[in-house]
């Protein structure tokens, strides 16, 4: 078993030339990664695994932002990912 938790901290990113248009801050998070195997047996072996576990987000940009600037709801600058959790269930045989 294997669990992996990394800690990031909060981002800014900045838009626009002579004044900011906005000012988004993604907040700090926590993700959860997580790793289970168990041997069936001397060459059968099982792993569950996830990535970002507990489908943590960025704070999402305001409205205003999305519907002037036609921008997606998070920000592609965040040091984490703006998809889904990742799951997957492997089976090893070895020959």
């Amino acid at each position: 078993m294997r669990c992996a938790t990394p800690i990031y901290s909060n981002s800014i990113q900045a838009q626009g030339y002579s004044q900011p248009y906005y000012i988004y801050t993604t907040g700090g998070r926590v993700i959860t990664d997580l790793d289970i195997g168990y041997r069936l047996n001397e060459r059968l072996r099982c792993l569950w695994g996830a990535n970002n576990l507990f489908n943590i987000f960025p704070t999402k940009f305001g409205l205003t932002v999305v519907q002037n600037l036609n921008y997606d709801r998070y920000s592609h600058l965040s040091p984490f990912g703006v998809t889904f959790g990742a799951y997957d269930l492997t089976l090893s045989v070895k020959l």
